[in-house]
């Protein structure tokens, strides 16, 4: 389970890019793992949005339990053949750094502020 609609921030911090960036919606994503970082066939995705007062943290808590659910309702209908997996189309493609002390300081005072 990946905490952002890939191939949307792949990598270490799909949250806190989401917020800084400012987008409106984010989710999950279930995919196979491969030897690329989060670049994996995608099994299944579910959307939530992204709302004025989320935080890194509640916006965590939230995909953490929502990625839950989805793995739950998933795995049954991926071993049963039901769900075949599809590959991550090359646009929208990026990369969600590691968040350093010296990023984490430009972009929580930024104009979103939340991270």
């Amino acid at each position: 389970m990946h905490p952002s609609l890939l191939p949307k921030y792949r990598g270490a911090a799909p949250i806190q890019w989401a917020i800084a960036n400012g987008d409106t919606e984010t989710g999950v994503t279930i995919m196979k793992m491969d030897v690329g970082l989060d670049t994996g066939d995608i099994i299944t995705t579910r959307r939530t949005p992204i709302q004025p007062e989320d935080d890194s943290a509640t916006l965590h808590d939230r995909l953490a339990q929502l990625g839950a659910e989805l793995l739950v309702q998933t795995i049954p209908d991926y071993v049963a053949g039901k769900i075949q997996p599809r590959p991550q189309p090359a646009a929208g493609a990026s990369y969600a750094a590691k968040i350093k002390k010296k990023t984490a300081a430009l972009i929580g005072t930024s104009r979103h502020g939340r991270f």
